[in-house]
C-alpha cells in the first residue's frame, strides 16, 4: 500500500545519523562552546566540562527527544493502520474513525484502502488520497471530503449524501447505486463516472 512520506526533511536527516554519533557530536560541541565562553582563561578545561555536566546532559538529552520524533511517529502510524485492519468488517467503529483522522492529519496516502461499509458519516478527509480504494457501501453522509482524491475506488452503493465533495476527484470510480443527494458537488470531477452519476443523484 502506497503512503506519502510522512516526516519533513528535517526528521529524514535526524533519523539518518546514528543516535550514538549525534550524541557524541553534540557534547563535543557543547563542551567545546563551554571552554570557550569561560571567563577564566586559565581554568581548567576538564573542570569547565564537569561543572558545565548538567547543562550537557539536559541538551542532550533534549536532542535526543527530537532524534527520536521520526521514529515515534513510524510507530504512531504503525498502531494506527493495525486498528484500522483490525476493524475491517466492522461497521461502526470509533477507533477506525480516529486512526483515520490522525493519519490524514500527518498526511499519510489511503491508497488502495479497504473500507468497505465503514461507517464514516461526519467525517473530515478534505484532500485525502483514496485512490483505488474500496469504499463499497461505505457511509459518508455529511462527511467534509474538500478535493479529496477518489480517481478508480470503488463506491459502490455508498452513502455521500450531503456530503462536501467541492473539487473532489472522482474520476474513474465506481458510484453505481451511490446517494449523492444534496451532496455539494461544484467542480468535482466525474470524468468517465457519468454513466453512473444521473442514476445515482436521486437516491
Amino acid at each position: 500500500m502506497q503512503k506519502r512520506r510522512p516526516f519533513n526533511w528535517v526528521e529524514e536527516q535526524l533519523l539518518s545519523i546514528p543516535t550514538w554519533r549525534l550524541i557524541t557530536e553534540v557534547v563535543i560541541i557543547l563542551a567545546s562552546l563551554a571552554i570557550l565562553l569561560e571567563t577564566d582563561k586559565e581554568a581548567n578545561p576538564a573542570k569547565v566540562i564537569f561543572d558545565s555536566a548538567e547543562s550537557i546532559a539536559i541538551a542532550s538529552a533534549a536532542v535526543l527527544y527530537f532524534k527520536e520524533i521520526p521514529e515515534r511517529k513510524k510507530q504512531k502510524h504503525y498502531e494506527a493502520w493495525q486498528v484500522i485492519d483490525n476493524a475491517n468488517g466492522i461497521e461502526t467503529s470509533y477507533a477506525r474513525r480516529k486512526a483515520l483522522e490522525d493519519l490524514h492529519e500527518d498526511n499519510i496516502s489511503f491508497y488502495e484502502v479497504d473500507l468497505p461499509k465503514a461507517d464514516l458519516n461526519g467525517i473530515h478527509l478534505s484532500g485525502a488520497d483514496f485512490c483505488y480504494a474500496d469504499l463499497s457501501g461505505a457511509h459518508l453522509n455529511k462527511a467534509t471530503l474538500v478535493n479529496t482524491l477518489f480517481s478508480n475506488a470503488n463506491l459502490n452503493s455508498a452513502d455521500l449524501r450531503g456530503a462536501n465533495l467541492h473539487s473532489a476527484d472522482l474520476s474513474y470510480a465506481d458510484l453505481s447505486y451511490a446517494k449523492l443527494l444534496y451532496a455539494r458537488l461544484s467542480n468535482t470531477n466525474f470524468r468517465s463516472s457519468e454513466r453512473m452519476f444521473d442514476k445515482s443523484l436521486s437516491q
